[in-house]
Order: structure tokens, then C-alpha cells, then sequence
């Protein structure tokens, strides 16, 4: 697997790692691809990347359509990309200030939603979130500083047990971390209560690494999908390591470094954080094909998917997942 970017026109500037077998030609905005900074100008013609990383949608799935994904973090702004041609931000609850319209005073929601559920639509598919037609939850429970307490988090994770049917609430974006509680950690207890109750929590490992034993919380959890960090065919080397007590940590890893957010200004962004969208929106692709599926499910799944790297299971997990063969 080739590390692939492919680099738009005026006027959005935006970059993406390309999906299995694109056709980057039809594209209107795009005028070459590049591979680890080398461009090759595609204006002439189109050119098909035969094997690269990506959110590909899963045959027969449209995108999540159907599913509600929730995102737990510093907010969301409300840009077109959520919010063109249908609304799909079902819900914004500020537990910070206490606003009732979304927004985002640091920037890093808008990042790991555009990931997840950007629509693409303003560049034309090319750069867009792999569940990008699901209803999206947002809840700010951390502040403009990038802190948030265990308190406001888990009044979040309350508010999505409490209304996860109203707005079927089926996967749940955490790409935060703490330092673990020895016992009794209450973003773990928070998180594993949601995964009981049918929502898929996705967290990611944290940046801690290469040391072992960093994994933060609530990816320490054994029941939730805890996502490391890739660059190449490998762990980047800021991605935490496990072990988490007994348990084998992450469960799986996903690219990791320069993810080009599907939501303006499409800023390149590096960090474990912007890997667990990733899999959360492979897991709401899941859901829309399986709706009877369990988190249980879902997560085996997932772990069916990945390619097998040459690490260890506490650096790699099952491996680099591949959403081509979802």
C-alpha cells in the first residue's frame, strides 16, 4: 500500500489519501496526485490508483445513510459540508457555555467530524468523510483550551444513553484520552455502558508512544474499538502502545499522519484523533448494512478487515484496517 495525496485546484487547496481504485480524472477540482510529495499532473487524463489507503464506501452502503454517528469534543461548526442539502447536525449540546447553536471554538471537532461525516460535496467527492451521509450528534464537552473534565464527558455520554433511540444513535467518536484510573475509571464505566446499550464507542489510543503501556482512557477498555495510529504499512511512532492491564491494546490502527479533513479549510491533521474517525465511519457503514448488527459484532467485523502488519498486537493490534474488503 502506497502512501497516495492527491492535490486539488483553486479554490479549496484540498488534499486526501485517495480510495482503493478511484479514478481521480473525473474529479473537476483535482489537478495531479502525488505520492510522498511527487505529483504526477492528471489535467491530461485519468489516472487509476490501483491500491491506496482510504475510506471506500462498503458495497450496497450509501454512505451511512440512516445512521447517526456521535462525536464527543470541542463542538462543530456548521459547515456546508454537514449542512448542504440537508441539514444532517440532528442534534448540538454544549455542555461547556451552554449555546444551543453549534460551534466550535478550537477547531478539533470540525476536524474529526469532517472526517467521519463530511459530505464532500463542495469538493466534488473528492475529499469527503467515509460515513458521509450520516445524521451526525454533536456534544461539546471539551472546552476551546482542548480540556475537558471526566465531569462534562460523561454528562455527554448521559445525554447520548438517554436519547440514543430518539435519534438512533449508533456510534460513538471519542478521539480523546486520559490518564487511566487504576480502578473503576469512570470514562471506561461510561463508555462500556453505551457499548451494552448498542452504541459502538470508537476511541482513539492516544499520542504517548512508542513507550508501552500508554494508552489512554477510555481506550483502555477491552470492549470498546480502541484505534491506533499508522504511517506507512506500520505504527507512527507517537501512537501509544499497549498493553492495557491484562488486555492487548489497540484493537486495530488506521492512517494517521497528514489526514486531510473532509470540512474547510481542509487542513492536513496528524494524531491517533484523527485515525478513530476513520473507523467509526467504517463502523456506521456497518450498522447501515447490518442494522440488527451488536458493537460486539461491529467490532469483529472490523478486525476481519485489517491487513496483518509486521508489530506486535500491543503496537498494532490486528493490523491496518482495509475498508476495501469490509
Amino acid at each position: 500500500m502506497q502512501d497516495y495525496i492527491l492535490y486539488a485546484a483553486d479554490p479549496f487547496g484540498a488534499a486526501a489519501a485517495l480510495p482503493a481504485g478511484a479514478v481521480v480524472g473525473v474529479y473537476p477540482f483535482i489537478s495531479a496526485v502525488g505520492v510522498r510529495g511527487t505529483a504526477t499532473d492528471v489535467r491530461s487524463g485519468r489516472v487509476r490508483v490501483s491500491e491506496v489507503g482510504g475510506t471506500a464506501p462498503l458495497n450496497g452502503t450509501h454512505g451511512g445513510k440512516g445512521v447517526t454517528v456521535a462525536v464527543i469534543d470541542t463542538g462543530l461548526e456548521p459547515r456546508l459540508e454537514f449542512t448542504l442539502g440537508r441539514n444532517r447536525i440532528r442534534a448540538f449540546v454544549d455542555f461547556v457555555e451552554g449555546k444551543t447553536s453549534p460551534y466550535d471554538d478550537n477547531g478539533h471537532g470540525t476536524a474529526v467530524t469532517g472526517i467521519l461525516a463530511g459530505s464532500g460535496l463542495l469538493t466534488c467527492g473528492a475529499v469527503r468523510g467515509g460515513a458521509y451521509a450520516a445524521d451526525i450528534v454533536a456534544l461539546k464537552a471539551i472546552g476551546a483550551d482542548g480540556e475537558g473534565s471526566a465531569f462534562r464527558i460523561l454528562e455527554a455520554m448521559q445525554w447520548i444513553y438517554s436519547n440514543r433511540k430518539k435519534y438512533n444513535i449508533r456510534v460513538l467518536n471519542l478521539s480523546f484520552g486520559a490518564v487511566p484510573e487504576s480502578r473503576n475509571d469512570p470514562l471506561v464505566l461510561g463508555a462500556e455502558a453505551l457499548w451494552d446499550a448498542g452504541v459502538a464507542v470508537v476511541a482513539s489510543a492516544g499520542n504517548l508512544g512508542p513507550k508501552g503501556g500508554t494508552i489512554l482512557s477510555p481506550a483502555v477498555s477491552p470492549k470498546i474499538i480502541t484505534v491506533g495510529g499508522a504511517e506507512g504499512l506500520g505504527a507512527a511512532d507517537f501512537s501509544s502502545r499497549g498493553p492495557a492491564g491484562l488486555f492487548h491494546k489497540p484493537d486495530l490502527l488506521a492512517p494517521a499522519v497528514d489526514v486531510i479533513p473532509a470540512a474547510d479549510p481542509y487542513a492536513p491533521q496528524s494524531g491517533t484523533s484523527m485515525a478513530a474517525p476513520q473507523v467509526s465511519a467504517a463502523a456506521a457503514l456497518v450498522f447501515e448494512s447490518h442494522p440488527d448488527y451488536t458493537p460486539d459484532a461491529v467490532k469483529a467485523t472490523l478486525l476481519k478487515a485489517c491487513r496483518p502488519l509486521d508489530c506486535d498486537a500491543d503496537t498494532c493490534g490486528a493490523g491496518l484496517i482495509d475498508f476495501s474488503t469490509l
